[in-house]
């Protein structure tokens, strides 16, 4: 299958209706795009925007082009890295900064409604005697939540802003209508740093296994299964049993060759892995 769509992007070809197949790039942009939507809905209902994303993004530009040429005789110069990304070769510059340990910290905010929630900690317009935040109308003062986000966040509407900080559970509303900061950050969930975690050496295999001369020959398949439970104690004891058979099943496969040797000619590596997500009570159905 790669071989083949590897031949289709030398040369574009059209099918019998006459509709140009896929290219390589395209292939690509196809693949690609699934997985940053999949991935940007787990960082969305995290509260993690564009702004930071974009910033980690291009570090991880810059720092995979100076990994490729680090195993080829090209020295990662500034412009060498800007041929490479098609960043400019400021942008290089400041993202290898030796002041940058790493491109984004606590003080860059996540989204516009953290920008929000900063200003309404800092501005003394919107804080009482005790340097608190205020509880705001949503509008008609001059000290409103309309005008506390058309200062902080620019072109979002009020009324946008205020339903995206009420889905993050940053802001709550009271019973006349008057609005409270609740908390200044967004909570992130351990579920989505753990489901981050588990994807990141996933990844990370097929980038270098990518790199070498047998890609073509790599291979991959997924499928994800629906297994139904009468009760909880059934389901852990699944879990355990589950657990059990993937470590058998990797002990397995390291006996299908030899024991590391000097004159092994080749060398075959694997990568498993095994998700499950957190049991839920499906609807039963009436008879």
């Amino acid at each position: 299958m790669n071989r083949q769509a590897r031949k289709v992007g030398r040369r574009r070809r059209t099918s019998g209706e006459g509709t140009p197949t896929a290219s390589g790039q395209e292939n690509l942009d196809h693949y690609l795009a699934q997985i940053l939507v999949n991935v940007t809905q787990l960082l969305l209902r995290n509260g993690y925007g564009f702004r930071r994303f974009n910033k980690l993004a291009r570090w991880a530009f810059v720092e995979a082009a100076v990994a490729l040429d680090s195993d080829s005789e090209h020295r990662s110069s500034t412009a060498r890295i800007a041929a490479i990304t098609g960043l400019t070769r400021i942008e290089v510059s400041q993202l290898r900064g030796p002041k940058l340990d790493w491109p984004v910290n606590e003080g860059t905010p996540s989204n516009r409604a953290i920008s929000v929630a900063n200003g309404w900690r800092s501005d003394r317009k919107y804080l009482n005697h005790r340097n608190r935040p205020k509880q705001l109308p949503f509008n008609s003062t001059d000290s409103s939540f309309t005008k506390l986000v058309k200062k902080y966040s620019k072109d979002i509407p009020a009324r946008a802003m205020l339903v995206e900080m009420k889905r993050l559970e940053m802001v709550k509303e009271d019973s006349e209508g008057f609005l409270e900061l609740v908390r200044g950050n967004v909570t992130t969930a351990k579920s989505s740093v753990a489901a981050m975690r588990a994807i990141s050496p996933w990844v990370s295999f097929f980038g270098k296994t990518g790199a070498g001369t047998n890609r073509d020959e790599v291979t991959s398949t997924a499928r994800q299964l629906r297994v139904h439970f009468e009760s909880l104690p059934q389901v852990y004891a699944a879990v355990r049993e589950l657990e059990e058979r993937r470590a058998s099943f990797v002990a397995g496969l390291e006996h299908l060759g030899t024991q590391p040797r000097k004159d092994a000619e080749y060398e075959l590596t694997i990568s498993v892995a095994v998700a499950a997500e957190k049991p839920r009570r499906t609807r039963k159905i009436r008879s």
